[in-house]
């Protein structure tokens, strides 16, 4: 006969009582989903209908689609991309100042604290264009544009230079915290 060993039995079945609950979460709200995703993906818009690999083809060829996959690709790139390597720059130079060190990590950092309504704000400031007839120009960098003898220049709808200059707004206020 082989004896019962209860604290044996308990301690192999300790880990699965810890990590069974979590293996049961992710299943609900990881695995499930993106199987269920992978199968709507290959409906009709009705996901009524087996298409097969029809919607992939439609992303892959359309125009506009690949324009969305190019500019949403900028941003998963570009943004962390600049935002690290700037908050690396700032944070080393920030480390060799002798006096101050607080103060221009601070301001540094600012931009995170304020919310994407106040940073909208001022980049308005910054990139904002009247045309002839609504007023004089304010925006920053139509005030430089107009300093140099220039036209002042509607920057936001300057395609393809728009999309990255929204971009730096989030560079500006991802910096502070890639800094930390």
């Amino acid at each position: 006969l082989v004896a019962f060993d209860a604290a044996a039995v308990r301690e192999g079945v300790r880990p699965y009582v810890f990590v069974g609950p979590c293996l049961v979460i992710l299943a609900v709200f990881l695995v499930y989903p993106v199987i269920n995703t992978i199968l709507i993906s290959l409906k009709d818009a009705s996901s009524e209908k087996f298409v097969g690999l029809d919607n992939f083809r439609f992303v892959f060829t359309d125009h506009d689609m690949l324009l969305s996959i190019r500019n949403t690709a900028g941003w998963i790139v570009l943004v962390p991309l600049f935002s690290v390597t700037i908050g690396l720059a700032f944070a080393t130079l920030a480390d060799r100042l002798r006096s101050g060190e607080a103060v221009a990590k601070s301001l540094i950092f600012l931009p995170m604290a304020i919310s994407f309504a106040g940073a909208a704000i001022v980049w308005r400031l910054i990139y904002s264009f009247r045309p002839p007839g609504f007023g004089s120009n304010i925006g920053l960098l139509n005030g430089v544009m107009i300093g140099l003898g220039q036209d002042p220049i509607p920057w936001l709808e300057q395609q393809p230079w728009n999309n990255l200059l929204l971009m730096v707004i989030m560079v500006w206020m991802q910096t502070g915290l890639a800094m930390v």
